[in-house]
């Protein structure tokens, strides 16, 4: 080839790599230019205020029977030495609430029963395998109390020599359940209008309007559910047996690091109106539905720390950076626990449903009139 002909293949490629350079800068200033209209804006709000604001009126009115509730339970649990103190954690405490559907409210209150009275006596055996899970034994040369002795295990070695005292989970739900169980049947206000059901770990207390001796439970529907849960605190952490959602179970002694807590305190402001809008596109796209309400919650973390503008005039802005950042976490197949990054929080997702959400994701945040569509319906 002649030098004028590569010159001129050259010239015809730099202009094919600047016209393709252009279109994609084009592309992206269109973008960002519809991404930040005033036309989304304004319908994100009304988005918002019709269908993800939370429903603070039946939240109140079932918050009155469930504090009552709780507080005789509180005081049952505590004056036995069972457990010391109640966390309360989950969507109706943190805010982010929304309804199922225009009718169903679907209540659910999360309850953690923290038991510190051992937090000297136990330590927790971390697992390197399963990052921020851990079972909890006996501090060697510690002699358990009667209330903790009959919730352990033997660690056995060649399943002969004891070589430590772990807890276990189900023996742990089981009192639980038991003392929980005994106190609705002679309880004046549960008697009759609270009906226990142990799901592994955890108890669901489902709370009935009227009492079955008058209505039975069948021909009623419950005004709420508790989602109670026994907690270790050891140190400065909880443990819980209870899995992330999306996670399978574990065996019987092994516990999960909870940092219900600190997500609580974490969740602020306009974050928690960019979680609920989030929470309702996903209840409404049923090719999102693998994403579970912590997948959401851990991308709009890391959004909180790298924007701080969550004023109302961009948190339009602030839901789709945190769509910005499914995509990437569905393309790569990693979303790190906010706060153990070594747990992979898509680790068990397939790729199939990685690839689809991906795609959907990337069409709601780039494709002008998608989310549009979405927020006038």
């Amino acid at each position: 080839m002649s030098s004028s002909a590569l010159e001129t293949v050259v010239r015809i490629g730099a202009s094919v790599v600047t016209g393709l350079f252009l279109a994609h800068e084009i592309h992206k200033a269109s973008i960002e230019e519809w991404q930040k209209s005033d036309e989304l804006h304004q319908a994100f709000e009304k988005f918002h205020d019709k269908h993800a604001r939370e429903p603070k009126e039946e939240i109140s009115k079932a918050m009155k029977i469930h504090d009552e509730f709780m507080t005789e339970i509180r005081n049952h649990f505590q004056g036995r030495g069972i457990c010391q103190k109640l966390e309360y954690t989950g969507s109706s405490y943190e805010g982010v609430k929304v309804k199922k559907n225009f009718e169903d409210c679907d209540l659910e209150f999360d309850v953690m029963m923290i038991i510190a009275k051992h937090k000297y006596k136990l330590e927790p055996d971390c697992d390197i395998r399963q990052p921020g899970y851990a079972q909890l034994k006996l501090i060697e040369n510690q002699k358990p109390e009667p209330g903790l002795s009959s919730v352990l295990d033997d660690k056995k070695l060649f399943g002969i020599f004891t070589v430590d005292h772990i807890v276990n989970s189900e023996k742990t739900a089981n009192v639980f359940f038991g003392e929980l169980q005994k106190l609705v049947n002679s309880s004046a206000t549960m008697n009759g209008r609270v009906k226990l059901v142990k799901h592994g770990p955890a108890v669901q207390m489902d709370v009935y309007q009227t009492a079955y001796q008058k209505i039975p439970w069948r021909y009623q529907s419950r005004s709420f559910s508790v989602d109670i849960v026994p907690a270790y605190e050891i140190g400065t952490h909880m443990y819980v047996a209870k899995p992330i959602k999306g996670e399978e179970a574990k065996d019987t002694t092994t516990w999960r690091l909870s940092y219900s807590v600190q997500e609580k305190e974490k969740l602020t402001g306009g974050a928690k109106n960019v979680l609920r809008v989030l929470k309702v596109i996903r209840n409404r796209e049923p090719g999102l539905a693998p994403l579970t309400s912590y997948h959401l919650k851990t991308a709009l973390f890391y959004e909180m720390d790298a924007e701080f503008d969550w004023s109302s005039r961009s948190l339009v802005l602030r839901l789709l950076g945190v769509l910005g950042r499914l995509e990437m976490g569905l393309s790569s197949g990693v979303l790190p626990h906010y706060f153990i990054k070594d747990v992979n929080l898509l680790s068990s997702m397939s790729s199939w449903s990685r690839s689809n959400m991906h795609d959907r994701i990337r069409r709601l945040r780039t494709k002008n009139g998608v989310l549009l569509k979405i927020f006038n319906s």
